[in-house]
């Protein structure tokens, strides 16, 4: 990442009260939690999405965040890519103490989130273009945001085998993840929805959202089931 593509993204980071996890694990260089650091569990996880989704005042930074900045994709992009490196051998001390994944695995998998990230914050660049034309419609900048999605969830499901610390600890990482970018589309659809006018338009939105509101019901609850 470009110089003065980073100090744009410390200076978002001030300006905004979100807590931008991928910042402050690439300030601090703290890629794994430490062992034996307790995991939120799977009821505090639904519990802390439910309020950061359904609070309307945070709904220009979740947009920011989610579709907007590309820096975020490009810093995760690049802290995976230094993973995949390994270079200070924080991948090979990690695997040791995590006997569930070789280094080896988790090191390609790194690779793998990397690019995925960077695939990501492409499409958040063509999102924030597109999505500001005049012809672009709530179904277009819809199919949009879904992409950029898919690829924060190809990134985030790869960084689960990076830093899983047994099989269920990556099934329970994976199944987050998924909830929350399910959560995420949720959020944006309902906003396009109560600004829709159009009637054709509204009936593909609310089709989608009939369809991602069982994805997240059912994700939420295959989640719960996860005893972490």
């Amino acid at each position: 990442m470009a110089e003065h593509q980073f100090e744009g993204y410390k200076q978002s980071k001030q300006q905004s009260n979100w807590d931008y996890e991928v910042y402050q694990a690439d300030k601090k260089s703290k890629f794994f939690a430490p062992v034996g650091e307790p995991v939120e569990s799977s009821q505090q996880v639904v519990q802390r999405f439910e309020e950061r989704y359904n609070n309307p005042e945070d709904f220009a930074e979740r947009t920011k965040y989610y579709f907007q900045d590309e820096n975020i994709g490009y810093l995760k992009a690049e802290r995976y890519q230094r993973m995949n490196e390994d270079e200070d051998s924080k991948v090979k001390y990690f695997a040791g103490a995590h006997t569930n994944r070789w280094a080896c695995k988790r090191k390609m998998k790194a690779q793998e989130a990397s690019d995925n990230f960077k695939t990501m914050a492409q499409k958040m660049y063509v999102y924030r273009k597109l999505s500001k034309k005049p012809d672009c419609t709530s179904t277009d900048k819809f199919a949009l945001q879904e992409e950029v999605i898919k690829y924060r969830l190809k990134g985030m499901t790869a960084a689960a085998v990076v830093k899983g610390k047994s099989s269920e600890h990556e099934e329970y990482m994976k199944t987050k993840s998924k909830l929350s970018c399910s959560m995420v589309l949720l959020d944006q659809l309902d906003h396009l929805i109560a600004e829709e006018k159009n009637a054709k338009q509204l009936e593909v939105l609310n089709k989608k959202r009939e369809a991602l509101s069982k994805v997240v019901d059912n994700t939420r609850e295959q989640l719960l089931k996860i005893n972490m």
